[in-house]
């Protein structure tokens, strides 16, 4: 999990931060101001169960839709970046290296743009007026492709009332079910045919080949 905030405050808030953001461990870094970051973007990796989170203010995710958009890409083409990037910081950690602090910063910024230019987050701005909230990445791991990914939201039910990485990877079962169990989703169409490489956490929710059972073991 990574913040933004400046060197004094770091343990402080780190401490803080921990109490009320069960499972998650803190990382401090940057300078910024805690209380306008109101929402949360959440990254989860359906195979290895690797799940990063972090801060950002609605009005920066507004900021970045507003420019995600004005680049006339799709929000594919993010994700798609961010898809590459948190298999490269899984890789990183897995290694034993230390994770570059520019290519974390890439990842969640590529992340949020996917994720605040989706369709989905269209119907979050124009029923709720805004994008507060928590936005949550869920990342497919499918050989020969970056990863395809599907966006989630879910409103957030006060200040700092962080979702649990349990709470996202529950998010991203009912997600899949739903999405496996409906013959017009597109996430459906996307990795139906591809069988993407699931962790065992999913299993029950997506086809027994899915499943890699080696990575409960990882």
């Amino acid at each position: 999990m990574n913040i933004a905030r400046t060197t004094a405050e770091k343990k402080f808030l780190a401490g803080l931060l921990e109490s009320v953001a069960p499972g998650w461990r803190i990382r401090v870094t940057d300078d910024g101001q805690l209380a306008r970051r109101d929402s949360g973007i959440y990254l989860l990796d359906t195979h290895t169960l690797w799940c990063g989170m972090s801060f950002m203010g609605s009005a920066e995710l507004e900021s970045v839709r507003i420019d995600g958009k004005a680049t006339g890409l799709e929000a594919a083409a993010f994700s798609s970046a961010a898809s590459r990037l948190m298999g490269e910081v899984q890789e990183a950690s897995a290694a034993g290296r230390a994770v570059d602090g520019d290519t974390e910063r890439d990842m969640y910024f590529s992340a949020a743009a996917g994720l605040v230019c989706s369709l989905t987050a269209d119907f979050v701005h124009d029923r709720l007026g805004g994008l507060h909230g928590h936005w949550i990445m869920v990342r497919y791991d499918i050989p020969g492709d970056a990863g395809p990914t599907r966006p989630l939201f879910a409103r957030s039910q006060g200040p700092l009332r962080l979702l649990s990485p349990e709470e996202v990877r529950q998010f991203a079962a009912t997600a899949m079910l739903t999405d496996l169990s409906n013959p017009d989703s597109a996430v459906r169409r996307l990795i139906g045919k591809r069988r993407p490489a699931l962790h065992p956490a999913f299993s029950g929710v997506a086809p027994a080949e899915w499943i890699d059972w080696t990575a409960a073991k990882a």
